[in-house]
């Protein structure tokens, strides 16, 4: 995951960040065919917006094990990088709400996709 576009616009930006973001706006599935492997698989838009009244766009690639229940407010974003621990491959990202469980899932990479101040 590049985190520069993040950083442009919020130069500390880390990945433990990803909590300032706490409601979420937009789910869109979007179907892709891998032309190499021969296989489909489904990408995840999400558009969120913060308390601080940014709002982003990320698209998260190869999602598994999605969950979401709720209206889409959460306590808290987060993004853990797990391929340091050596969970199975293609699986590189937990992504969730810190409190509520609202939102729950796995992805092989995230793009983010725009940032802007409202």
């Amino acid at each position: 995951m590049d985190l520069s576009i993040m950083q442009s616009v919020i130069p500390d930006f880390t990945i433990e960040n990803f909590n300032l973001f706490d409601e979420i706006i937009c789910l869109k599935w979007e179907k892709v065919f891998d032309d190499v492997l021969w296989v489909e698989h489904r990408n995840l838009i999400l558009e969120m917006k913060s308390y601080t009244d940014y709002r982003i766009q990320m698209e998260c690639k190869k999602v598994d094990s999605f969950r979401f229940r709720g209206n889409g407010k959460i306590s808290g974003f987060y993004v853990k990088d797990m391929s340091a621990m050596g969970y199975e491959t293609g699986v590189k990202y937990e992504v969730g709400d810190y409190e509520n469980d609202e939102i729950e899932f796995y992805c092989s990479d995230i793009e983010i996709k725009s940032i802007k101040k409202n």
